[in-house]
Order: structure tokens, then sequence, then C-alpha cells
């Protein structure tokens, strides 16, 4: 979640000084793997907060969890769209690549051939929602009566839950600058909801791993609030790759390998970093979830004109 993951260099320094945990003898590369390491892309809307030069700076500590996982070398590539990923997939350019799911979604309107090799999540559900949270005596129940009270929201708001309100507002014509009387940028999703409970903003925008979470830690603030609107099922972010690229052999050893690699503990220093908890299996539904949300949020270019 937001409030865990490191800002600044201190989270690589912190991912460095793990490394001398991890046992020398696992980190021998098999054979054949030195000539060309696997390039994996990291999509901008996962990862915008991670600059080009940290990226850098996470490659040997990943490379080393990498190795020592599945006896392989990794290369991480910050990208742009999940458009500009997929072309570089079916290029060859980078061989694995991280989807938002509905960017990956997106992306197979035009690669249908792209394929998911497993979730990457941040929790224990591979699905996501998101959340409009109101005070509990507030009647609004859609966003129209939610106009001209402020919204809180977390810097690093995950993607899914950005794209729910920006949708929403579309609908009514608006950007939420625009709808809502003020956008509060706060450090955490725990303090975008403390905001609503203390009567310092109208709303807060979070994920539901963050409104799990706060009805745990803080009951009885959350007992005071309650859910305005909430998102359908959104797919998890999704490691995907094009056939060919790799063989069946790699592809198998990479993903036995990344499915236990949080419990290294540069693993999941790194896995912190990047906002995520590990990575699960591609979930049975997955494919049904992938439809249903092209339908329900199809790609920018045939959204819903703007009433």
């Amino acid at each position: 979640m937001e409030h865990l993951a490191p800002r600044s260099y201190l989270g690589l320094l912190l991912i460095g000084g793990c490394i001398g945990l991890l046992p020398a003898g696992h980190a021998a590369e098999a054979p054949g793997t030195a000539s060309r390491p696997i390039r994996i892309g990291l999509i901008h809307s996962l990862f915008g907060h991670v600059s080009e030069s940290m990226i850098a700076a996470l490659d040997a500590p990943f490379n080393r969890v990498m190795a020592s996982q599945t006896g392989m070398r990794g290369e991480l590539v910050k990208v742009g769209d999940g458009a500009d990923l997929a072309r570089q997939l079916a290029e060859d350019r980078v061989q694995l690549g991280m989807f938002t799911g509905y960017e990956f979604a997106w992306a197979r309107q035009k690669y249908p051939d792209l394929k998911p090799l497993m979730v990457a999540v941040a929790g224990k559900q591979p699905n996501v929602r998101a959340f409009l949270i109101v005070p509990g005596k507030c009647k609004a129940q859609c966003l129209t009566d939610l106009k001209g009270l402020s919204l809180s929201e977390p810097q690093r708001q995950r993607p899914h839950a950005r794209l729910f309100v920006d949708r929403l507002c579309q609908e009514q014509g608006k950007k939420p600058q625009q709808l809502f009387s003020r956008v509060y940028a706060t450090p955490t999703p725990i303090k975008a909801l403390d905001n609503v409970a203390e009567g310092l903003s109208g709303a807060a925008l979070v994920d539901g791993i963050s409104w799990e979470w706060y009805q745990k830690a803080k009951p009885e603030s959350a007992a005071n609030l309650r859910v305005a609107l909430e998102s359908p099922i959104f797919p998890g972010s999704v490691v995907a790759h094009y056939p060919g690229s790799l063989d069946k052999a790699t592809l198998q050893r990479f993903h036995q390998g990344m499915l236990t690699a949080h419990d290294t503990p540069t693993g999941k220093q790194i896995m912190t970093f990047l906002n995520m908890t590990g990575f699960q299996d591609v979930p049975k539904d997955y494919e049904q979830t992938l439809a249903e949300i092209v339908k329900a949020y199809p790609p920018p270019d045939e959204a819903p004109a703007k009433k």
C-alpha cells in the first residue's frame, strides 16, 4: 500500500542492504542466460512514481532476486502506456511486460495474441475495486450529489481508481477539478479517509485494499463513513508475454520462481517499492473479467462522448 512504500533513494538503500542476506550460491545463472537478459517492461501508469534513475538502481537487486529464484538474468525497462508496451512486446524489444489489468484488456483489442503469465497483487485478491467514501450522514447516491464537495485522494493513486472517477466525471462533461470544489492530494489513502472522518473533506477516492485496511485499523472512524459509489471489478495487474518471444521452459521457470520472490528479503523490499506484495497464478475468471472491463471502460478513443 502507498503508506508503506519508500519515496526516495532511502528505499533503494534498504533494498541494497538486503542483497547481502541472499545466499551467494543461489545467484548462479543457468547456462546460456548471460547472452540475453529478459527485458521486463514496466508500464508508466503503474510505476509513474519510479524515475528512470530509480529503475536503473533497482536493476542490480532485482537481478539478484531473479537469478536466485529462476537462474536467469533480467533487465527492468520503464515504458509508456499499454499500447506502447504491447507494441514493444510484439516487436521483441521487451520479452515480458507488466500492465494494469484494464490497459492489458485494451491492448488485447489490437494485439489479441498477448498472453497473461501471472498477476501482480497488492494484498490477497487479484481483482480490485475503487470507492468514493463519504460521511455516514451524507445521502449522496450518484456523482452529481457530490458536486461542489471537496475530494481527498492519495498522491500515488492506483490507476484503476483514477480511471473510475475520471470516467464518472466525463459522463457529466467535467473533469474532477471542475466537478469537485477542490481536490486534495494526501500523502496516503489513510489520510484521505481521515479527512472525511474529521470533516475536512466531503469525499475520498480510495482503492478497495485501502478501504478494507482502514475498516480494520480504524473501526470507530470507519463506522462514521459509508460507500457512496463503487466501481465494477477491475482485473488485477498482469505480467504478459507475446508468443514466440520466450520458449515454454523459460516462461515456466520465470513463473514458478517469481511466485515466491516475495519470500526473499530483497524481493519483499522491491515489491513494496513497486507498490505490490507479490505474484499469483492467473485467476480462472481473468478472461471474463477482461471482457467485462472493456465493455464498462472502453479504450479512450472509444469512450462515450461527453454530455
